[in-house]
C-alpha cells in the first residue's frame, strides 16, 4: 500500500492556515462585514481536517503491517510531538511563575496536566498552558487507542 500522498501536504498548509486566521481573528466584523467575518470564523475546522487526516494517514501506515511493533510506534509518535511542546510548555510556565506571579501547587498540577497531554480532559485546564495543547490530547489519546483499535478489528475478523 502506497504511504506516501504528497497532496495531503497541501492539505495540511491549508488548515495550518485555517487554524492560524481562525485564532487571529483578522477579518474584524466591523472592518470586513458580519458575512466576512463569520465566514472566517469558521476555520476553525482545519483542526478537524488535521484530525482526519492523521487518522487516515495512521490507519494507512499501520493496519496491515504486520511486522508492527508497539513500543517503535509509540517511540515514533512521541518523538514528533512531544520535545519540542515539553520545552515551549516548561518556558511558557517559567515565564508565567517569574511575571504573573503564579507559582505554587496548583501551578505544578496545572504543568503536570500539560506536559503528560492530560489536561484536555479536564475542562477547567483545557486552555491552561499552551492554549491551544487541547487539541494534543485529542491526537496522542487518537495515538494510543489506534493500535488497540486495529488489534481488535483485525481479532474479531471484522475487516
Amino acid at each position: 500500500m502506497n504511504n506516501n500522498y504528497p497532496a495531503l501536504t497541501g492539505v495540511r498548509a491549508i488548515a495550518a492556515y485555517m487554524v492560524f486566521i481562525h485564532h487571529n481573528d483578522i477579518f474584524k466584523e466591523n472592518i470586513f462585514g458580519k458575512l466576512i467575518h463569520d465566514f472566517f470564523t469558521e476555520f476553525h475546522v482545519g483542526v478537524t481536517i488535521f484530525f482526519v487526516l492523521s487518522g487516515f494517514l495512521i490507519c494507512n501506515r499501520y493496519f496491515d503491517d504486520e511486522n508492527f511493533n508497539f513500543k517503535n510506534y509509540f517511540v515514533k509518535r512521541l518523538a514528533r510531538i512531544y520535545p519540542m511542546y515539553f520545552i515551549l510548555t516548561t518556558i511558557t510556565f517559567i515565564y508565567f511563575g517569574l511575571f504573573n506571579g503564579q507559582s505554587g501547587f496548583r501551578d505544578l498540577k496545572i504543568y503536570l496536566l500539560n506536559i503528560t497531554f492530560l489536561k484536555g480532559y479536564f475542562e477547567v485546564f483545557k486552555f491552561s498552558g499552551i492554549g491551544q495543547g487541547w487539541s494534543l490530547t485529542v491526537e496522542e489519546s487518537f495515538y494510543l487507542l489506534a493500535p488497540l483499535f486495529f488489534l481488535f478489528i483485525k481479532k474479531n475478523k471484522l475487516y
